[in-house]
Order: C-alpha cells, then sequence, then structure tokens
C-alpha cells in the first residue's frame, strides 16, 4: 500500500513540476571549484547568478587574486563573469535553486571507486536544499549513484525526497585539461534527468553556455555510462599502441614510421605511446570494472588495457637504464635530465601522474637525476625537487617524459648546450631526437 502510495505522489509532484522552465530567477551554486568546476561557474557567471563554492579556503583566495593553479581559466571570461561570486562559506549557496556537484572521484589504493568527496558534497547541499530545487552531479561516476547513493545522502540530510521534494540530474564533465582548443563550450553537453521537465530545464540551463549544442541522454544511467566509456576507449587504443611500440622497438623500427604508414587509411585511429595518468584516462576505467564485476560482466579487455598502460612505467625506466648500461655509465655519477613530470603535456597538473613513478624507479637504481618541468605549479610533487628554470649542461643522459610546448621550445633553442658528442636521449616519441642535433 505505502509503495502505491508513493508512486503516486511521485506522479502528482512530476506533473507539478511539469512546465517550469528556465528564468530570470534562477541561482546555480557550483559545488567543488577545480579543473572541472570553476570553467563552469565562470560560463554560467557570465548570464545568470552563479555561486562558486569550495570547501578548501586557500583555493577560494587565490581565485580571488586571479590566480588559478589549474591553468583552466581564461582571464578575459574570468572577468566577463559579472554574475559570480565565490565563497568558503556553505550558507552562501543557499539561495540557489539549482546545484551542480564537481567534486573529484579517484580510486582507493585497491583501485575501487572512491565516492567521499561526491557524497561529503551531496550532505553539504542536502543541508541548504529547498523544495523544488534541481541537484546536478557532473562527476564521473559507475551507473546508478546519481540515483542512488548520492540521491540518499541528499535526502538524509535534507528530510526531503528525490523526484518528489527535489530532483535529480546528471551531465558529465568532458573538460580536457591543457587543452584550449576542447574547452567547456566547444564540447557537446550530455545531458540527463530523472523526467522530461528537469531535462528541459537542464538543458535550456547547458545552452547558454555550450554553443557546441546539449545531448539529452534517455536516461541518467545512460549518461553515466556514455562517460566511463569515452574514456575507457581511450586507455584500450593506447594500450594498442603501447605493445605495438614494444614490438617496433623489438624489431628495431621507428614506431613513428610505422604510425605514419598506417596512418595513411582513412580510418585509422591516431594514437601515441605514453604513461597513462592523471585523474581521468587512468581512473575511470576502474569505475567501469567496478560496474561490470557488479553486473556479472567479466572485464577482460579493460583490465588489461589497465595492465598494459601500468606496466609501461617500469618498461620506460628499464629501457632507459639499459642504454645508460650499455654505455658503461656508472648511475651515481651520471648527469641526468629529466624532462616533463605533469601527468600530460601543457597541464600544470601532476596527480596521479605516472612520470613520478619512472623516477622513482630511476632513483632506486642509483640515478640522481634533475628535473625540469617550466608548466608544473602544484605543491605535491611527490618529495621530488623540479627546477622552473633549465638546468645546465651538458647532460650525459636526457630522459623527455612529457613534451610541453615551453620544453620543446627550450630544446629548439638550447639543446646544443645540454648534450655532449655521447649524450643519450630517449623519448618515446622519436621525432624529438632532431631537436638535439
Amino acid at each position: 500500500m505505502f509503495g502505491c502510495n508513493l508512486l503516486k505522489l511521485r506522479l502528482i509532484c512530476q506533473t507539478q513540476f511539469a512546465g517550469r522552465s528556465l528564468n530570470d530567477n534562477q541561482v546555480v551554486a557550483v559545488v567543488g571549484l577545480g579543473y572541472v568546476g570553476y570553467p563552469l561557474a565562470i560560463a554560467f557567471g557570465q548570464h545568470i547568478q552563479t555561486v562558486g563554492f569550495d570547501i578548501n579556503e586557500t583555493r577560494i583566495s587565490e581565485l580571488h587574486e586571479s590566480n588559478d593553479r589549474t591553468n583552466e581559466s581564461d582571464i578575459k571570461l574570468v572577468e566577463s563573469a559579472e554574475h559570480l561570486t565565490l565563497s568558503n562559506d556553505l550558507e552562501c549557496i543557499r539561495r540557489a535553486n539549482i546545484y551542480i556537484v564537481t567534486t573529484p572521484t579517484p580510486v582507493d589504493k585497491a583501485y575501487q571507486p572512491e565516492l567521499s568527496a561526491v557524497l561529503n558534497a551531496a550532505k553539504m547541499v542536502g543541508s541548504v536544499i529547498s523544495t523544488n530545487d534541481i541537484v546536478v552531479l557532473e562527476s564521473t561516476v559507475y551507473p546508478g549513484v546519481t540515483e542512488g547513493v548520492f540521491a540518499s545522502e541528499i535526502e538524509k540530510t535534507s528530510g526531503l525526497l528525490a523526484n518528489i521534494d527535489f530532483q535529480l540530474g546528471y551531465s558529465p564533465e568532458r573538460i580536457n585539461p591543457g587543452d584550449e582548443l576542447h574547452c567547456l563550450q566547444h564540447i557537446v553537453k550530455v545531458v540527463s534527468a530523472t523526467n522530461t521537465s528537469t531535462l528541459e530545464i537542464l538543458s535550456q540551463l547547458y545552452e547558454l553556455i555550450v554553443p557546441a549544442g546539449v545531448l539529452k541522454a534517455e536516461s541518467i544511467r545512460t549518461a553515466e555510462l556514455s562517460k566511463l566509456i569515452e574514456n575507457t576507449q581511450r586507455d584500450v587504443n593506447i594500450a594498442f599502441i603501447n605493445e605495438m611500440y614494444q614490438l617496433s622497438d623489438k624489431l628495431k623500427l621507428d614506431f613513428n614510421k610505422v604510425l605514419e604508414c598506417a596512418s595513411s587509411k582513412w580510418n585509422f585511429l591516431d594514437f601515441k605511446p605514453g604513461l597513462v595518468g592523471g585523474h581521468c584516462v587512468a581512473v575511470d576505467p576502474y569505475y567501469l570494472i567496478h560496474s561490470q564485476v557488479m553486473n556479472g560482466v567479466a572485464p577482460r579487455i579493460t583490465n588489461t588495457a589497465r595492465q598494459v598502460n601500468g606496466d609501461m612505467v617500469t618498461y620506460v625506466a628499464n629501457t632507459f637504464l639499459k642504454k645508460l648500461i650499455r654505455a658503461g655509465l656508472s648511475l651515481p655519477s651520471t648527469r641526468i635530465l629529466i624532462l616533463g613530470v605533469s601527468f600530460k603535456p601543457n597541464c600544470p597538473d601532476v596527480r596521479n601522474s605516472k612520470h613520478f613513478e619512472v623516477i622513482r624507479e630511476l632513483i632506486d637504481f642509483g640515478a640522481k637525476p634533475l628535473i625540469y618541468d617550466p608548466v608544473v605549479k602544484w605543491e605535491d610533487t611527490q618529495n621530488c625537487i623540479v627546477e622552473e628554470q633549465m638546468p645546465t649542461g651538458p647532460f650525459d643522459a636526457i630522459l623527455l617524459l612529457v613534451p610541453h610546448d615551453e620544453i620543446v621550445r627550450d630544446l629548439l633553442l638550447k639543446g646544443a648546450s645540454l648534450i655532449h658528442e655521447n649524450t643519450i636521449f630517449f623519448s618515446l616519441d622519436s621525432q624529438y631526437t632532431d631537436l638535439l642535433k
């Protein structure tokens, strides 16, 4: 009897909610101002009243001083976001009626989904939410989280019921750190909600800031799974290329020349070998694996790709070490320069960067490398001293891990001063070898 009454109540409330649309009184609160949330808050702040909230007081202070350590904000856009306020005071977001959560979703030491930041954000939203408000999750999660534990935490804290007193939406973030071309405004935004009226409001909302357009997903779980697939597909493709690089190396072939031939076919996918780190491509597959296991689907390809890409750390370290040993160099006395440590080119973020793991393996064998990265701004460099200026050469060996544009320019201008006639240079991309000639 109770279940029937609850269903009837849901239908009544959804009917009452129907017909609502975006209006001038809408206030958006963006919860979490990292590399996803801050650009989002800036974009909304150009059009409607927006409050950007983060629990990190230092982060808020930095942003007030136009200091964005993620490098994902455009100063001109920041200045034009006249409707945006930033705060670490939870009470400041109470006036909002649309809450968008963009907190991190990493994995724990056992590579299991770690949802504590998202659930803590849900509790905070639950403490200020009002009837008829909308809560949207943008964080990457496995299917069922938004309508499951995320909604439950809001319900517990607020005393309100999802889909009756407040509505739910999910719109997976697609920010590509360090990529000025594929920014928020230029990537189609997938939007989903628990009912058509909420979906319409959220579509109108995101259309304000995404000229590339909005794609309405059939359901929240559809949107949740789509995000995991798009990033895991990249992980799988890179794993294949990493294996083929190793084969090419065994055959003593220039892998760039191999790719040049293969890519002459119209349907060849352009991927390059490398270490897969960061907080998306190296993490999202574990959320997909979790969902596959939960639903009885063996994650054979997903697991294998993760293993192949994880093993590249040892492959790169061992390949470099073998070159040094064959040259008769003694590691403790060898002048080694390592170029780049962030998790990807032209991005200052070092979180989950696999390049530090390569460095640690070299240090374990007695190496004492100098490390140069002009882009890194993050405080956590994992106990490594990272130079902001190019160290003085010459060096006995150079390992190029991250080809930031600035590093490539340095090599073009200063390459000759970094080497002597027997300097060993190694990069997974052979095109950079010529820069030192």
